[in-house]
């Protein structure tokens, strides 16, 4: 297996599954979020929506006053299938609330799943909202 990162890549043994995780700090960007990406994979016979809600229920497991503002789908075009969910999200971790935007999607081989997570401690504005917006529709997965 080839794996690619921005610094170069590695040949490494078949068989390894990357289940990694990177933060992006936004520095002199002036976003002001943590953009964290993390892989994972369906479950033998999970659906795309299954994983979503065993990935919130986990959440729920790990913090204090979660709730979910707002939650999105996103069918592919040519079929009825959910191919991305986005959350807006909040809760409490070691007495500090944060907000997140997520954007969890479907990748093409149907059982890897991408993750894209901006987090902040203060209310996500609408500046870093429609920024947010912008960076998940410049995704372009791998075939």
């Amino acid at each position: 297996m080839q794996f690619h990162l921005n610094e170069g890549s590695f040949t490494l043994p078949d068989g390894l599954r990357d289940n990694s995780m990177n933060m992006l700090l936004t520095g002199r960007s002036g976003l002001d979020l943590s953009l964290i990406i993390t892989r994972d994979r369906l479950e033998p016979g999970e659906s795309f929506e299954a994983f979503v809600d065993r990935q919130i229920k986990a959440v729920t497991l790990q913090v204090s006053k979660f709730s979910i503002q707002e939650k999105h789908a996103q069918k592919a075009p040519d079929r009825d299938q959910t191919i991305a969910v986005e959350l807006a999200q909040q809760f409490t971790q070691n007495g500090q609330v944060i907000y997140q935007r997520q954007r969890t999607w479907l990748l093409p081989d149907a059982a890897s799943v991408l993750v894209l997570t901006a987090a902040s401690a203060a209310p996500i504005t609408d500046a870093q909202k429609n920024a947010w917006l912008a960076i998940c529709a410049s995704f372009q997965p791998r075939h």
